[in-house]
């Protein structure tokens, strides 16, 4: 163990990660009352010395709580095994709006982190970047999202998923059933108002098709 993975700004970056991994704002960490919100965001900016060990145990009952397993070693010393997560226990939440920003360059690391650590628990993810308003209100340009890709494609049926076509092509969209066809699906914009090419797709057969579990906004200032 180095004293710099055991600073008060490591132990808080930590925090943060798995928090994220869990899908969590800060409140919904808080929410039982078994947090207090300003004690936790002070653990995770690092200050007053940082995440303490009955902290850190108060923390790890609450991710576990949100179907993600992380130990207070983990917290504190990054000892043992890292965080595993529960895939079934996932589900969809509008991002956390940052209260202080980071520069870019932190920002970018930030989000190639938590990329890898979701990679890393699951084989078959998909990640995609937003890159027109076809899926407003939901989805914005520029966010990024993820899922796990699904062997039985009608798990996804009425949930927005990233597509990937037998054409190389990727799409952000809503999956319907195809009633003219059983073994199709319609991808459907949420924004049929947008400039942006196949709102509507009828008659797909998709190659792949992973529901999105994780979503994040760039940073924005308050």
């Amino acid at each position: 163990m180095t004293e710099a993975k055991s600073s008060p700004k490591a132990r808080g970056e930590r925090l943060r990660r798995v928090r994220n991994l869990a899908n969590l704002s800060r409140a919904q960490m808080c929410e039982d009352d078994a947090l207090n919100y300003n004690t936790f965001k002070g653990w995770e900016l690092g200050r007053f010395g940082g995440l303490t060990k009955g902290g850190a145990k108060r923390a790890c009952v609450r991710l576990a709580e949100a179907g993600v397993a992380c130990s207070p070693d983990w917290l504190l010393y990054e000892m043992g095994p890292p965080p595993e997560v529960n895939l079934l226990s996932l589900e969809y939440q509008a991002p956390e709006i940052i209260e202080e920003t980071p520069s870019t360059e932190k920002q970018k690391n930030y989000l190639t982190e938590e990329l890898e650590l979701f990679r890393k628990h699951f084989p078959y993810a998909l990640d995609y970047v937003v890159t027109d308003d076809s899926m407003l209100p939901q989805f914005n340009p520029g966010d990024t999202v993820a899922g796990v890709k699904v062997k039985e494609h009608e798990e996804a049926i009425d949930k927005v998923a990233i597509i990937t076509l037998n054409n190389g092509k990727t799409l952000l969209r809503m999956i319907k059933k195809d009633p003219q066809d059983p073994k199709c699906f319609i991808l459907l914009a949420t924004n049929l108002d947008a400039h942006a090419p196949d709102l509507i797709l009828q008659g797909v057969k998709p190659h792949g098709i992973a529901p999105i579990l994780w979503h994040r906004r760039p940073f924005v200032k308050t």
